[in-house]
């Protein structure tokens, strides 16, 4: 992961070297100011984002490490009792809890690291609630006019 964090630095930053090499005179200086303002505050919220992916993962599989090695060393003891065969299995456990915990704590990670994801997020929400609760608030006619006399037309 620190591969694809230090490849992905070196990318942005040849791009954003290519983008100022290729400015034209064309177009207006300010729109290319603010071009390129908010391509760099991206590129810091995405490494952000990385960096802290990566900080976190390694600090959530520290335990999921620990344990594989603690149980290669300790495969071959034979003679271990109920309550340390109980621990191994608690332990194992929460290893194995940690590595399920990876996953769902990106979604928190990308949150709290970057503002562009914030505000997306909050447009979605935004549109998805518009769109799911706009139906409650139709107001459905009763049929009380409407006489069902029971007949079937011809």
């Amino acid at each position: 992961m620190l591969t694809c964090i230090l490849l992905i630095r070196r990318n942005l930053t040849v791009k954003r070297n290519l983008l100022e090499k290729s400015k034209t005179e064309c177009s207006s200086i300010q729109h290319i100011v603010t071009n390129v303002r908010i391509q760099r505050t991206r590129d810091q919220q995405a490494l952000a984002m990385l960096l802290t992916q990566v900080t976190v993962y390694c600090f959530i599989q520290t335990p999921q490490f620990s344990y594989t090695l603690y149980a290669a060393i300790t495969s071959n003891v034979t003679n271990k009792s109920p309550e340390r065969l109980v621990i191994e299995r608690f332990a194992s456990l929460l290893a194995e809890l940690c590595v399920h915990l990876f996953p769902v704590t990106a979604f928190y990670l990308y949150i709290l690291a970057s503002r562009s994801f914030r505000a997306e997020l909050a447009s979605v929400l935004g549109v998805s609630r518009m769109a799911c609760w706009r139906g409650w608030t139709i107001r459905i006619k009763p049929m009380s006019s409407v006489m069902n006399i029971g007949q079937v037309p011809k």
